[in-house]
Parts: C-alpha cells; sequence; structure tokens
C-alpha cells in the first residue's frame, strides 16, 4: 500500500510532510494494521558516512526487529543534447543500522 501526506498547505514544508506520515506510519505499525514500512526522503547524507556527494534519496526501512536507514548518494547534470534535462546518476547505497522508532519492541 502507498500512502501520500497532505496538511492543507499549498506548499508545505517537507520535513513537515515527512513527519505526518511518519506519525501516521508509526500509528499503523502499533495497531498492527502494517508489517513494514519503507519511508523515502531526499536529504543530505551525513558527512560520517563518507558519501561521494552529500545529496541523497533516504529510505527508513522497519519492520519489527529490524530497523536501518539506506542511503543512495546522486549527482544531478543537465544532459547533452537537451539542455533542460536532468541526469540522475546514483552511487552504491549506504546502509545504517539504526533504532527502531515505528514497531513496538518485541515482547520478553
Amino acid at each position: 500500500m502507498a500512502v501520500g501526506g497532505y496538511d492543507g498547505n499549498e506548499r508545505p514544508k517537507s520535513q513537515d510532510i515527512y513527519r505526518l506520515l511518519f506519525n501516521a506510519l508509526a500509528f499503523d505499525a502499533r495497531a498492527g494494521n502494517v508489517l513494514a514500512v519503507a519511508l523515502a526522503a531526499d536529504v543530505n547524507i551525513p558527512t560520517a558516512y563518507k558519501p561521494p556527494s552529500p545529496d541523497g534519496l533516504r529510505v527508513h526501512l522497519e519492520a519489527e526487529g529490524y530497523s536501518r536507514f539506506v542511503y543512495v548518494p546522486y549527482t544531478l547534470a543537465k544532459g547533452r543534447m537537451f539542455k533542460k534535462t536532468t541526469i540522475a546518476k546514483y552511487d552504491e547505497p549506504i546502509s545504517v543500522d539504526v533504532p527502531a522508532k515505528l514497531f513496538p519492541r518485541p515482547k520478553a
């Protein structure tokens, strides 16, 4: 299932929409309505991960007992034949374990 977010603003801040989606998905995860979640955002990749470029896509993947960010660095260039065309070049993904935030901890 794919979901989108709308906060009533014609041009909302991307952080506000991300937070809206995150909270909605956390509610669904805690209610047992979803088994796993993938939430994507366009971000600046932290320099600690030594990305080849600072721009990247980040996908937060989470399921019960599993949580990580996958960063995909990219660079943009103008097309050669068509100047209005933008070409994206993607580099190797960077995978990082992160603390779980969406799914409740398994009961011991």
